[in-house]
């Protein structure tokens, strides 16, 4: 529909999704940011049980397979449903396939998911981290979130319990 923004590590445009009767935002990435069939068959699975979400307070921010030979970023975010919580959202499944990871994809997807809340009038995004992921916990940072509490043992991977940060900023 609309070219939204471009940078170094690609493009992102508002666009209809045909299938689910919706707008969301798509990163175009250039061909040197290129993942392998293994990371692509992951990003693939994850954006498909992210595009399964069709609900008026979440924005699917995705991709769902390669167009042109490239492949895109993606996150979700989601805005409270109850007057309670209608000033809040909760951004969630950030995930940028490993061959691009430290390139700054993840940040620039962020805020797209802060622009949609703010069209929304969010006042305030939220989202957890595990614990012992620093790249990400970093990135978050430079995004302007900052921890407000923990949740002990929140993920359990390989036989093994992760803490939760949890972090906000104020839009």
């Amino acid at each position: 529909l609309e070219k939204l923004g471009e940078g170094g590590m690609g493009v992102v445009y508002k666009a209809h999704d045909t299938r689910l009767d919706r707008i969301v935002a798509l990163k175009f990435l250039p061909p040197v940011l290129q993942a392998g069939e293994q990371n692509t068959n992951r990003f693939l699975q994850e954006a498909r049980a992210a595009a399964a979400l069709n609900h008026p307070n979440v924005c699917s921010i995705h991709a769902i397979g390669e167009h042109e030979g490239q492949l895109m970023a993606m996150t979700g975010v989601m805005r409270g449903s109850s007057p309670k919580t209608r000033h809040s959202a909760w951004i969630w499944g950030v995930y940028v396939t490993p061959a691009w990871r430290g390139l700054h994809i993840a940040e620039e997807i962020i805020h797209a998911c802060i622009d949609w809340a703010k069209s929304k009038n969010v006042v305030m995004a939220k989202l957890g981290v595990a614990a012992v992921n620093q790249p990400a916990i970093r990135c978050y940072e430079r995004c302007g979130f900052q921890v407000y509490g923990t949740e002990p043992r929140a993920v359990f991977v390989d036989g093994r319990y992760y803490d939760e940060y949890l972090m906000f900023k104020s839009l």
